[in-house]
């Protein structure tokens, strides 16, 4: 475990082949890069910026690539599309413009299109893609979700993966207990409560009353076999985290019961240990490593 003071707020974890990539919000060091298993010390660091070498804003992306590449993909200030590679000098490759997009999450990016989440949900759609030809296409929801969340697009807010080799990706609603599978077209093709006792956020007038409202999934991440769901289930963060995993063509695997509330993770590629960060009862943060059973 190596804990993090209030200078830090980790709010994003990425796992490649050694290494292990953190975003800090607080930190002039954007992104920290360590060495899977010593998250004592950083390998190399980018600082907060508009140089060569550093990051304005970035989001690591989600999706699992149909074709390998080195290093991980960040999108940058919603724009630019950067390689980080720790195994180069240069740390981060030539960028790639993305036009049209701003203020969204969850960002997966595939050949020729990008799908990803709006950060403040206006329409009552889970998703969309996007692509510079067509513009956006916004994926209906599930009609049972749609009809338990009702005219409120606050309430579809969600966390979203891909496998592009698998041509499939998972939607785990944040206000109710569902996940639900798509292919590569937006096609519906599984969809599911993860309980009989289905959880209904608080709605008002005009929206829903996010504080008063239980929080279900709050985090996804995938791997090559996998999806991971990360579930709290309180109206504050004060439950123990439960890590709800499936295949891509959605087959429960198991449910893992954590001894803390996880905030987010990473998942190693090879399935076998979990990277997280928790809120310490010291102040700052705890990052935390699991190994699977």
């Amino acid at each position: 475990m190596n804990h993090l003071d209030d200078e830090n707020y980790v709010h994003a974890l990425k796992i490649k082949n050694e290494y292990s990539f953190l975003l800090d919000d607080k930190n002039d060091s954007i992104l920290r890069i360590y060495r899977n298993e010593d998250l004592q010390y950083p390998v190399k660091c980018l600082l907060k910026g508009t140089g060569k070498n550093e990051l304005q804003k970035p989001s690591f992306c989600k999706e699992v690539a149909g074709v390998p590449y080195e290093g991980i993909r960040v999108l940058d200030n919603d724009s630019y599309l950067k390689i980080i590679d720790p195994d180069t000098d240069s740390l981060i490759s030539p960028v790639c413009i993305i036009n049209g997009l701003w203020n969204n999450t969850d960002y997966n990016i595939m050949s020729g299109e990008i799908c990803a989440l709006p950060f403040s949900p206006h329409k009552n759609y889970p998703f969309f893609f996007y692509n510079e030809t067509n513009g956006y296409f916004w994926a209906d929801p599930d009609k049972c979700v749609a009809k338990l969340l009702q005219q409120k697009p606050v309430a579809y807010s969600a966390s979203l993966v891909l496998n592009e080799k698998k041509k499939r990706m998972a939607v785990a609603y944040r206000y109710t207990n569902h996940i639900s599978f798509y292919n590569l077209d937006g096609i519906l093709e599984q969809s599911f409560f993860v309980d009989n006792n289905k959880i209904v956020p608080v709605a008002t007038r005009d929206g829903i009353n996010i504080e008063a409202s239980r929080k279900c999934f709050i985090e996804t991440y995938g791997t090559e076999k996998y999806v991971y769901c990360l579930f709290d289930g309180s109206v504050n963060f004060s439950n123990n985290s439960q890590l709800h995993i499936y295949t891509w063509e959605g087959k429960r695997k198991a449910i893992i019961s954590l001894d803390r509330n996880i905030r987010t993770f990473a998942v190693s590629e090879d399935d076998s240990s979990i990277l997280a960060v928790s809120r310490s009862e010291r102040g700052g943060q705890d990052i935390l490593i699991y190994r699977m059973p």
